[in-house]
């Protein structure tokens, strides 16, 4: 966030534009008083949190957490001191640590997934050279949703290879699935609870190595062909705005936000579009633009915390409602931020 920002009550810092948009939705008065809370050490009500969770503000003291949470991580990987790290995350500016937000509570996800996986995910964001903040943080997600792929492969694997033993030996599901259990896991269970997710886990766990997150990110990079960098639209009002970013290829900002958006979402895009493209990359992006494009529903435009924008287009497809949201800069330069199931 630049110097025209205002920090207000010490709590929550906001450009001049947004508050702007929160008197605009009358919700000023509302947004100082949670301020004040905040100063003070009072607890929210569920519509203070509310107004804080539907304008997307974050608290100064989230930003503190991020920050926290990680050094704890660069700690326990043993790379506080690594020099390549210290040159990284010196001196962030609000919206790089704006990111740390978002990969924190990634980060609680992938310890409760595995012990280990926030360090191992920061020691191969940091192989891989990151230029900024944004970078790290999307190889950092990249790995960690490897991992995820890896869980689901293994679960999946158990219960295609119950319904198979069942088909072919004409087993019962209880002896079909400890038959499955011992192939697959080497240990014997039944049902599809604690005890899968911690075994299927635990099998990701063994099989995940970098080579895996490398791969998968070299495969969509041929893909992508270099489409990233976003488009410049100028500074328009809303109306106009939503018109000419229709006009636009939706492109990322970088190679790793659009490789780490595909390699998590693409399972999500209907089943009519997964081939359209050369490849998972490429299907993922004509999805995304074709939501732009032909939104079902009227795009809604949304004043961000930093003044920036976000514009949200909503198409429904094969009974799925998708979602891409176009961020854009002060100075109207447009990015895909993320697109997926709404």
């Amino acid at each position: 966030m630049t110097n025209d920002a205002i920090l207000v009550n010490g709590q929550i810092k906001v450009h001049p534009a947004k508050i702007d948009n929160l008197k605009a939705a009358g919700v000023f008065e509302q947004f100082l008083n949670v301020t004040k809370a905040l100063q003070d050490g009072t607890p929210l009500s569920q519509e203070d949190k509310a107004l804080l969770r539907d304008h997307r503000l974050r608290m100064e003291s989230q930003l503190t957490t991020a920050q926290q949470s990680l050094d704890q991580v660069l700690a326990s990987a043993r790379l506080t001191d690594d020099e390549q790290a210290r040159v990284l995350f010196g001196n962030m500016t609000d919206r790089e640590l704006g990111r740390l937000v978002e990969m924190k509570s990634e980060t609680d996800q992938f310890r409760a997934w595995h012990s280990t996986l926030p360090e191992e995910a920061a020691q191969y964001a940091l192989s891989q050279n990151p230029s900024n903040v944004r970078e790290f943080v999307a190889y950092y997600q990249m790995y960690g949703q490897t991992f995820d792929w890896q869980y689901k492969a293994a679960n999946d694997s158990y219960k295609n290879r119950t319904q198979e033993l069942m088909a072919s030996q004409g087993l019962k599901l209880d002896a079909a699935q400890k038959q499955a259990s011992r192939e697959l896991f080497g240990v014997e269970f039944v049902g599809e609870g604690k005890k899968l997710k911690a075994e299927a886990r635990a099998q990701a766990a063994r099989k995940m190595a970098p080579e895996l997150a490398t791969t998968a990110y070299a495969e969509k990079q041929e893909q992508l062909a270099g489409r990233v960098g976003g488009n410049d639209v100028g500074q328009l009002p809303d109306a106009e705005l939503i018109d000419a970013i229709k006009q636009i290829d939706a492109q990322f900002g970088s190679e790793q936000d659009a490789i780490y958006h595909a390699h998590k979402h693409f399972g999500e895009v209907p089943e009519s579009e997964a081939n359209r493209g050369s490849g998972e990359m490429d299907s993922y992006l004509l999805s995304a633009q074709e939501t732009v494009r032909n939104p079902t529903e009227q795009p809604v435009v949304r004043v961000n915390q930093n003044g920036s924008r976000s514009v949200m287009f909503v198409r429904k497809v094969d009974g799925a409602s998708m979602r891409a949201i176009v961020f854009v800069s002060r100075d109207g330069h447009a990015l895909l931020a993320t697109y997926g199931k709404e």
